[in-house]
């Protein structure tokens, strides 16, 4: 008797004591908004008022939101406005970012008759590259002025010109101070992707490029309008 008594006390014991809670799974963080893909962003060109160049801009390896960043239309009429006064067509603009290496270069394409603002003869033989300065300063204010409102990242890009005449291609760099302002220009000259450098390193500035012999003669061939 006295075992059932204490068997039925366990058992009513037992009912009274409450289960373990499982713990509350934790959920994973779902968002509430998924944010739509930025537009993609192709070529564009900003036609240029009453004293402005007409402005295409051609992207190579630049993510959609740099895109936008440097396709801002103030930046892009500053820039069309500045390039106004040397430019005889439409002002073909690259801008290039190569990931592996981490270089971005923003380069003006030169076509013939397409700069009225070109180098001339230097008179101790050469080019003096001072009546070019208006078009380097001009690419350089666009990149400042893009690495000011949006990513300073953008004031390591290399700024130059381009120059293909038949099966010559040169290419010009802007170089100086760092940030280089475009008064000056790098007395390495690219010929068809090798650089010729006379009178200096790749980083100093010049307004006199000083070639002779076989780069003069390419150089002179692609300053030809």
């Amino acid at each position: 008797m006295r075992l059932g008594l204490l068997l039925l006390s366990l058992l009513a014991c037992g009912e009274n004591e409450e289960a373990p809670v499982p713990p509350e799974p934790v959920d994973e963080f779902v968002p509430t908004a998924v944010p739509a893909p930025l537009p993609e962003v192709p070529s564009i060109t900003a036609v240029g008022g009453e004293g402005a160049a007409d402005v295409e801009l051609r992207f190579h390896g630049v993510g959609d939101l740099h895109k936008g960043f440097l396709s801002d239309p103030a930046l892009v009429g500053k820039l069309a406005k500045a390039l106004g006064p040397c430019m005889a067509d439409t002002a073909q603009v690259i801008i290039r970012w190569n990931a592996e290496e981490r270089v971005g270069w923003i380069q003006l394409k030169v076509p013939p008759g397409g700069v009225a603002c070109m180098p001339v003869p230097h008179p101790e033989g050469g080019w003096d590259t001072r009546p070019l300065a208006p078009v380097g300063e001009a690419l350089a204010a666009y990149r400042d002025g893009a690495a000011a409102n949006y990513d300073f990242r953008f004031a390591s890009f290399a700024v130059g010109m381009s120059f293909t005449r038949g099966s010559n291609q040169c290419l010009l760099r802007i170089s100086g101070q760092h940030p280089p302002d475009g008064s000056q220009f790098s007395p390495c000259v690219d010929i068809a992707g090798v650089p010729s450098c006379v009178g200096g390193g790749e980083e100093d500035g010049v307004s006199h490029l000083a070639h002779t012999g076989s780069a003069g003669a390419t150089i002179s061939s692609c300053f030809a309008n």
